[in-house]
């Protein structure tokens, strides 16, 4: 067993809870899952540990370890908490300005988000190309800040579903309503890299407070609506029914 087993082992069993393979409150035990992983026991033991550390699965003596719920108050939280956070990291970056190569980075990320919005087709394909994009264009504010402590605690949302700038509620039923979306986030991530080019902090901070603000009430709207017309949606198991 090696290290860059163990670390794969944990890899795929969080994408899996993340994806909601596993319904809320099932037991996760080794046996099965190094069978179905085809791996030995001890990195299915490892990485159940790390789960549970993380917050993904819940620990009960004679019951194991268990796959927990979110609330939506829960992941709504964790949304402004993270707004608060990434609106620190577009001051920091304001202020100290991007290095050109960055720049360029985030202006082909809006080039290539606002052709995604413009094209003719918008099915799950350019879904996800939006989920890349989304989470690139945050991704490089944060690590930009250079705050090592800022940048894990951003790294922590990962792990609550739907929190993180990658994350995001879609569904066949919610595509049209999708590509709105994508159009309304990319104009407030041009006025935010615009704050950020002409070095302007307090300005870049409060328009990515307004982005993610608008982000989760769009994103409260979408789980209160699946909630109650789609509840058996995979995507909707790590979400408790009472929020």
């Amino acid at each position: 067993m090696t290290a860059t087993q163990i670390e794969s082992v944990l890899l795929q069993l969080r994408e899996m809870i993340m994806r909601g393979e596993f319904p809320v409150g099932s037991r996760l035990m080794e046996i099965p899952l190094a069978r179905s992983l085809n791996v030995s026991r001890t990195p299915v033991r490892l990485a159940l540990q790390t789960l549970a550390q993380e917050g993904l699965l819940v620990y009960a003596p004679q019951r194991g370890f268990m796959v927990r719920a979110f609330s939506i108050k829960e992941i709504l939280d964790a949304v402004d908490v993270r707004g608060r956070l990434e609106a620190l990291a577009c001051g920091i970056v304001a202020a100290a300005g991007l290095p050109d190569e960055k720049i360029t980075f985030l202006e082909r990320n809006l080039a290539a988000t606002y052709d995604l919005f413009k094209s003719a087709e918008f099915g799950p394909g350019e879904a996800e190309s939006w989920k890349d994009l989304n989470g690139a264009f945050h991704d490089v504010i944060v690590s930009s800040s250079a705050n090592q402590s800022l940048i894990r605690m951003v790294r922590q949302f990962d792990l609550i579903p739907f929190a993180a700038a990658r994350n995001f509620a879609a569904t066949p039923s919610n595509l049209p309503r999708l590509r709105a979306t994508v159009e309304q986030n990319v104009r407030m991530h041009d006025l935010v890299f615009d704050a950020i080019r002409h070095q302007q902090p307090d300005r870049a901070e409060m328009l990515m407070r307004e982005h993610v603000y608008q982000g989760r009430e769009g994103l409260r709207r979408v789980l209160e609506r699946l909630s109650t017309v789609q509840p058996t949606a995979p995507m909707l198991r790590l979400v408790a029914e009472s929020s």
